[in-house]
């Protein structure tokens, strides 16, 4: 069964590279979420529920994961705070069983971290990808922009 795995997620990957940037969001949005419901997404909620900051929150969520480094990068008024995260390896379980290896995978990460983040619902939350051990980088860095929805 393994050698049937590979094959498709060959496929997949080389999917992922031909499809638009709409429907990589489209179709990593379910997958996102459905990643975040099997683990993080129950980290995020008790980290929340137990925290009354954000700097509370941030502290709780580096209790809880160990692949993540996050703080604070920009404490702004209007335009949100900005967070950043990194993840020192990559632990997407497609990815560390060798199935897939395209760099575009990593929107199902964005997407997981807006679902996430998403807790915040007084919050406009954006996530923006800015490196990816998959694209050739040692790490993977995201920041999160929480903004007053207004």
């Amino acid at each position: 069964m393994g050698n049937f795995f590979s094959h498709w997620f060959r496929g997949f990957g080389e999917a992922l590279d031909e499809l638009s940037t709409k429907d990589k969001e489209a179709l990593f949005r379910n997958c996102g979420r459905a990643c975040s419901d099997s683990y993080s997404r129950k980290m995020y909620v008790e980290a929340f529920e137990s925290s009354g900051s954000l700097e509370e929150f941030i502290k709780e969520l580096k209790a809880r994961f160990d692949e993540m480094d996050i703080r604070i990068i920009e404490d702004g008024d209007s335009a949100g705070k900005k967070v950043e995260i990194i993840y020192n390896f990559c632990a997407c379980d497609l990815v560390r069983q060798g199935y897939v290896n395209s760099p575009e995978l990593c929107e199902c990460s964005r997407q997981s971290l807006l679902y996430n983040w998403g807790i915040f619902e007084d919050k406009e939350v954006t996530v923006k990808r800015e490196a990816s051990i998959l694209g050739g980088d040692s790490h993977c860095k995201f920041i999160v922009t929480l903004a007053d929805r207004g």
